[in-house]
């Protein structure tokens, strides 16, 4: 026997042992005695009824036991499922803002949209898909650009979506990333009324700071409006999933309190609030690395973050989720595409000719022109070297394949983001706040 190579070690802020396996997700808080044994990597001096549990939950394993190849077998199940289609659309290159960090750089034309012969194909493509696949679930999430500049594409597609489903017995999700500056009444209920379940709309701090990064083009800020918008969506359609995303660099993370106690004085608290983490991966960025935090200082930050959150009443869940692939857009039959109907995978890589991996044709098909396309798909973190011996693996799923290409030149490899020391701080928190079972190593 010995132990697990997926076994994550931490303290809790009492300094006690928590002992975590990122394969099974078992947790347990640990007595001094047997933290000892873990560390010293002395099995031996356990009980039977100890090692029992402890191979009940994964953390020690016969020798010829391998969880790295079960993993590689739901690993490629989750690859290859087509239980769902999942489509990012980018309705439009155009957007009403000009923030100052946007992943799409200078690509803001907002003549450029989803024509309606694009949009038929992109209905093609949706129904050969379906002929060939018969999945189960249609994800769109409306993106752009501001989706919302090409309301008039929305309406002739989602309802023709919604018509297909219907006719198929197929359920239908759809997500909107939004800055929500053009939702209406009118608009927000046809949304909804056509499958809208999800829309974020992002926030990049106190006033103060928002409106020095999420601006028009004319330098003016946006933060009120989109208070008003937030407050319109809760109190109208409180059934909808609002989603706050709460952009975080090193210009406004200091001053994150004073966001949270006006969200709270607003009744806004009672939304599901999400933080992302400035970065500088995508190639229109810019030189935005000054204001990023480093991989390694991401722990500490979404900590203070959780826990600044909590005490002005955000409900925030921070359990590691397993993960048999770093993100959805890694699964077969999920597709990121163009206003023009060009197809790439990432949506963070939209114009990025070497990342157009093909096409829509006009029968709704998908021509494949980009050999990069199967390097993206032939990512198994169980042959990586760095990744299959990686304790982390099981709540990474081999990272980010963004961040892989642009540090190695091939998706191919490592792509470790927002995992290490992070996790350890979940299990803290999530711990603390009762998010889930611990079970004791006395």
């Amino acid at each position: 026997m010995k132990q697990s190579d997926y076994n994550i070690l931490t303290q809790d802020d009492e300094g006690k042992t928590i002992l975590f396996n990122s394969m099974t997700g078992s947790v347990f808080r640990l007595d001094d005695r047997v933290s000892e044994i873990i560390q010293m990597d002395q099995i031996e001096k356990f009980e039977k009824k100890e090692i029992d549990l402890l191979k009940k939950h994964g953390m020690i394993v016969d020798k010829n036991n391998s969880q790295l190849s079960n993993y590689d077998y739901y690993h490629n199940l989750q690859k290859y499922s087509n239980d769902m289609l999942g489509i990012t659309w980018l309705t439009t290159w155009g957007c009403n803002l000009s923030c100052t960090y946007c992943f799409e750089g200078d690509n803001k034309d907002s003549t450029i949209v989803s024509s309606h012969e694009e949009i038929d194909r992109l209905l093609k493509f949706i129904e050969q898909n379906y002929h060939r696949t018969r999945f189960k679930y249609l994800a769109v999430t409306l993106f752009g650009g501001e989706p919302m500049m090409n309301y008039k594409g929305i309406k002739l597609a989602l309802p023709k979506m919604k018509e297909f489903c219907v006719k198929n017995d197929v359920i239908f999700i759809v997500n909107m990333v939004s800055n929500g500056l053009l939702l209406t009444e009118n608009n927000v209920k046809f949304l909804t009324e056509n499958g809208l379940e999800t829309i974020q709309i992002t926030v990049d701090g106190s006033r103060e700071l928002h409106n020095t990064k999420r601006i028009y083009e004319n330098r003016k800020g946006t933060y009120d409006r989109i208070m008003e918008k937030l407050e319109f969506l809760k109190d109208t359609y409180p059934e909808l999933n609002t989603v706050i995303r709460i952009n975080i660099d090193r210009e406004n993370f200091e001053d994150i309190d004073n966001l949270f106690k006006d969200l709270e004085n607003r009744g806004l608290n009672k939304l599901t609030i999400d933080f992302g983490i400035i970065r500088d991966e995508a190639v229109s960025c810019g030189n935005i690395s000054n204001i990023c935090y480093l991989d390694e200082e991401l722990g500490d930050i979404l900590y203070k973050l959780w826990l600044k959150a909590v005490k002005r009443g955000f409900i925030v869940k921070t359990v590691p989720s397993r993960r048999f692939m770093y993100c959805g857009l890694n699964k077969e039959n999920s597709y990121t595409f163009a206003p023009n109907m060009d197809f790439y995978k990432c949506w963070e890589q939209l114009g990025d000719e070497t990342h157009k991996f093909g096409y829509i044709d006009k029968q709704g098909n998908i021509q494949i022109k980009n050999e990069l396309y199967f390097d993206w798909m032939n990512k198994n973190p169980t042959v990586i070297g760095e990744c299959k011996t990686c304790k982390y693996l099981g709540n990474c799923g081999g990272g980010c394949s963004v961040n892989s290409f642009n540090r190695y030149g091939t998706y191919k490899a490592p792509g470790c983001y927002q995992v290490k020391g992070v996790i350890e701080k979940q299990l803290v928190f999530s711990l603390a706040n009762n998010q889930i079972k611990k079970n004791k190593g006395d």
